[in-house]
């Protein structure tokens, strides 16, 4: 053990000498001997145990390119995990967290957030990236949490994840009060596209018929991708059971499900297999 300790304190005047908190200041003498500690012993076993290296602490925020550096750390709350505070040189608070710094499958993995900024008002976003062999950090996921106007939680969130194999986004709508979700599958794109699926989303999830019938969520996604060919999946879930889906491979639909409400206790669930061209779908339903 003291072994240890002895190995990782002298890592950590490795982290000095190589100038790994270039541009980045600490609120105090605590907070930067409390940062560096929990710093220093991630770095440390992602150096030891997973073989990647990081140069500066700078190079986390590589994939957010909102954060202006140089940056200073406000607070750690945390002797056990990643857990600090920080202020960018635009005066923007963020935080950014590794619960499982100790965690062998999830060393690579961290997040950057941020709560209620001026950049985004009433919204909590996350970004969870993970550092790769060669030192690329890819987004694997976003998400994104509505807030009331005093600050408080709201119900919805929307959570974006990233397939980078396979190019796919899946993009998930759900709720803290009820057991709905949509859920939409499409090539991946980019900042711009996702942010308008997002405003998107927000806005009709407080419209139930949607839930039934995913066929106006489609012409929305439709509103705002130019690609007649496109591969799209879209799936609504009500109790858990799904109560409307459109698939479409390549321009062409090969499913469509709705939910049909004939009273309060009857529902007919229609479901179509068919392999019509996306032009001639929509026409035979406008």
């Amino acid at each position: 053990m003291k072994f240890r300790e002895m190995k990782l304190a002298l890592f950590r005047k490795e982290l000095e000498r190589r100038k790994f908190y270039e541009e980045v200041t600490f609120e105090d003498k605590l907070v930067s001997k409390n940062s560096k500690k929990i710093i220093g012993q991630w770095i440390f076993n992602l150096e030891n145990y997973k073989k990647i290296k990081i140069n500066k602490f700078k190079e986390l925020f590589s994939q957010l390119n909102e954060i202006v550096f140089p940056i200073k750390i406000q607070y750690c709350y945390s002797s056990n995990s990643l857990d600090i505070m920080i202020i960018d040189n635009k005066n923007n608070q963020y935080y950014m967290s590794n619960l499982w710094i100790y965690s062998y499958n999830d060393l690579e993995k961290y997040t950057i957030g941020r709560r209620n900024s001026p950049l985004e008002p009433l919204i909590d976003r996350e970004f969870t990236y993970r550092i790769l062999k060669n030192k690329n950090i890819l987004l694997l996921e976003m998400g994104v949490l509505k807030l009331n106007p005093d600050g408080t939680n709201d119900n919805i969130s929307v959570e974006f994840k990233y397939n980078f194999q396979k190019q796919i986004t899946e993009v998930t709508l759900s709720s803290y009060i009820s057991n709905h979700i949509i859920k939409i599958e499409y090539p991946t794109m980019d900042e711009e596209f996702d942010r308008k699926v997002l405003e998107l989303l927000l806005n009709i999830n407080d419209k139930n018929y949607y839930y039934y019938d995913a066929f106006p969520i489609l012409k929305l996604m439709l509103s705002i991708i130019s690609d007649e060919t496109i591969s799209l999946c879209i799936t609504a879930k009500v109790e858990d059971e799904i109560s409307s889906d459109i698939y479409i491979e390549k321009g062409i639909v090969q499913r469509y499900t709705k939910t049909e409400i004939i009273s309060e206790n009857q529902m007919n669930i229609n479901k179509t297999i068919c392999a019509k061209n996306l032009e001639e779908f929509l026409a035979e339903r406008t």
